[in-house]
């Protein structure tokens, strides 16, 4: 089923700091003129980490869209790790707008599942009719110190990489993928579909 993720309240934080990233390139911590520099590789880093492996780093509020309820039972959300679901809103065959609060899921998956209750066993069903879904929901880790340590060090390999090469070709290097590490630190972060 066709679908857009919107993200609606961006994260507060980045997983890591400004000191942190100036550490890890060898800057001293006087050394401001390059500050917004850095500050932009980490939201980058951050954003590629993130398209990468399906996760929201620190905590955000995604709104997901699809243009009517699934055949099926369930509707999984495309980013994890999913803390809330704050609504599921629709509009009916009227194009009235309404609320569906009947519904249950399991936000501990990967991705993070919703279903309409099912009670009789069986019986739950999404609105008929309804279409223009939009779920909005809160997703990631927490605050910067939650982020899994191993994501930090991807994104500070991606500044670091960014920071000593700055243009997109380089000329007279040798050719090879840079930087190292990076995909095998993220591979047990990815949230696989099935």
């Amino acid at each position: 089923m066709k679908h857009s993720i919107a993200l609606i309240e961006r994260p507060a934080d980045e997983p890591i700091s400004l000191a942190e990233a100036k550490a890890h390139l060898r800057l001293e911590a006087d050394e401001t003129e390059e500050d917004a520099l850095i500050g932009g590789l980490i939201a980058a880093a951050r954003e590629h980490v993130e398209g990468q492996t399906g996760r929201a780093l620190v905590a955000q509020t995604f709104k997901l869209r699809l243009p009517h309820f699934p055949l099926g039972d369930v509707i999984r959300l495309p980013r994890g790790p999913v803390v809330e679901v704050l609504e599921v809103a629709y509009r009916d065959t009227a194009g009235t707008a309404r609320t569906f609060a009947d519904w249950g899921g399991d936000l501990g998956l990967q991705p993070a599942e919703i279903w309409p209750h099912v009670a009789p066993v069986g019986q739950g069903a999404w609105p008929s009719g309804g279409y223009a879904v939009e779920i909005t929901f809160r997703a990631g880790y927490g605050g910067p110190a939650d982020v899994p340590a191993s994501i930090k060090q991807a994104m500070l390999l991606l500044v670091g990489h960014w920071w000593a090469n700055r243009e997109s070709v380089l000329v007279g290097a040798a050719a090879g993928v840079l930087p190292m590490g990076v995909e095998a630190l993220l591979s047990q972060h990815r949230i696989v579909w099935f």
